[in-house]
């Protein structure tokens, strides 16, 4: 979203006033680290501009390298303020507002373009999407233009570090036979190629059918928001033997205006589309606030679902030395007081195998003489 500044604060919306010392520090210690890369420069005889050229990213290794899973959500068109945690007075998003309160939500920040494609490109490979052809496209029309496959991506680096990379949702930066998540670093997509699709059919601007698995079609005509919730879902519950990211991209909540349930919108948009109508897509004469708004808690919905599956919420399964099994509700119990061990037994056995699976690839605790 475009603004005038950069920062990140997850409760302060505008953060706090720079003192004029603070800014005197902030200054001094900017010109130091110049002084000392010019007096790098002066030591190596190479030219400032030497010293500092870019580097090619490598990921830390070792045994005491952090090697997170990484869940990156993305909605399609979606508003700045169309959420509750930003101001939203009519619209309720409380899983994605939990997420900023426990993290980071930005007040001021830019994308990386203001249209769809150069955007994603953007998100894929960390530069500006003006650096690539592809990314001076919008929207994608020309088959021979996307991301180039030889071309670094957040994916083929993180690949290239050991971990399992996957792509659910809209990938638009591209088509087969020639661009593809599948030749730019992603082990596996599930998704549409293009800008935009009914949600039930899955038919997109000119009629083709645009849900793949991999490089080849999927038949699923449910709504598609809670097929990707879904398939992302049983993703991130996969007993991964290694470290992953995954792309989640839902359409939602990109045009058309039509939320679960609708199926009789989306069968006269299928029937014009048939018909050659290029622009039944938009079906501008159908939106609506109180339309927009079932869409985006209807992400919202998706995305806490997709949230139960990389967390168990307030609960906290701990196993004491003895190798008696606890169960607490933090939500309810912040002190850890009240062991649920037997009133939730399923609960208990849930998370004790999901530790143990966690525990077969740890080293064992040291024993004590």
């Amino acid at each position: 979203m475009p603004s005038r500044n950069s920062n990140a604060d997850s409760n302060d919306p505008v953060g706090p006033p720079l003192s004029r010392r603070a800014f005197t520090t902030a200054v001094g210690a900017t010109a130091a680290t110049a002084a000392v890369g010019t007096r790098s420069a002066a030591a190596s005889g190479k030219s400032p501009d030497e010293v500092t050229r870019e580097r090619p990213f490598r990921a830390a290794r070792g045994k005491h390298a952090r090697r997170p899973n990484i869940l990156f959500i993305l909605g399609d068109d979606l508003g700045w303020a169309d959420l509750s945690s930003y101001g939203a007075p009519h619209i309720r998003t409380p899983h994605l507002d939990r997420l900023g309160r426990q993290g980071v939500r930005f007040t001021d920040a830019y994308s990386g373009s203001a249209t769809c494609s150069p955007t994603r490109f953007s998100l894929y490979t960390g530069r500006y999407p003006g650096r690539t052809k592809g990314g001076l496209a919008e929207p994608i029309a020309d088959r021979s233009v996307g991301l180039d496959p030889t071309h670094p991506t957040l994916a083929s680096l993180l690949r290239g570090a050991g971990y399992s990379t996957a792509l659910i949702g809209k990938w638009h930066c591209g088509y087969l036979p020639d661009h593809s998540p599948t030749r730019s670093g992603w082990d596996e997509f599930f998704g549409n190629f293009g800008g935009a699709l009914e949600y039930y059919s899955k038919l997109g601007l000119a009629g083709e059918y645009d849900l793949y698995e991999g490089d080849a079609e999927y038949k699923d005509l449910r709504y598609y928001t809670q097929v990707l919730t879904e398939r992302a879902s049983e993703y991130v519950r996969r007993d991964h033997d290694r470290p992953w990211l995954l792309n989640l991209n839902f359409t939602t909540p990109h045009w058309p205006w039509i939320a679960d349930g609708d199926t009789e919108a989306s069968a006269e948009i299928v029937r014009r589309i048939k018909a050659g109508d290029r622009s039944a897509l938009w079906n501008a004469d159908a939106g609506s606030v109180e339309k927009y708004t079932q869409m985006v808690e209807d992400l919202d919905r998706s995305v806490g679902e997709v949230l139960r599956a990389l967390r168990r919420g307030d609960w906290k399964y701990y196993r004491g030395r003895s190798g008696t099994d606890q169960l607490f509700n933090l939500a309810d119990d912040l002190r850890e007081q009240a062991d649920r061990a037997k009133a939730e037994p399923e609960r208990l056995a849930e998370l004790r195998a999901s530790w143990e699976r966690t525990d077969a690839g740890l080293l064992p605790y040291p024993t004590t003489p």
